[in-house]
């Protein structure tokens, strides 16, 4: 009986111990990865005022009779659906 107390007494810590280690690295990869949502998110802001942007100076255009070239640009702002 004994030599079962002391074999799940080490798999138990060994187990244990894996968790530790799995739960510090994913502690790591989660600050590892918000730099990176940041970043993403400051990019979506940035493609988000670019086709504001775009989308004034078609406008413009359209109003002035200035030809254009249609250049496909999806105008959909993040968030918002196609619809």
């Amino acid at each position: 009986m004994h030599d079962l107390n002391v074999t799940y007494s080490s798999c138990r810590e060994k187990k244990d111990t894996e968790v530790h280690e799995l739960e510090g690295n994913k502690d790591q990869e989660h600050e590892m990865l918000r730099p990176l949502e940041n970043e993403n998110e400051q990019l979506r802001r940035e493609i988000d005022a670019m086709k504001e942007k775009y989308k004034r100076m078609r406008e413009f255009a359209e109003k002035n009779n200035i030809p254009i070239k249609d250049r496909k640009v999806p105008l959909t702002m993040h968030g918002q659906s196609s619809a």
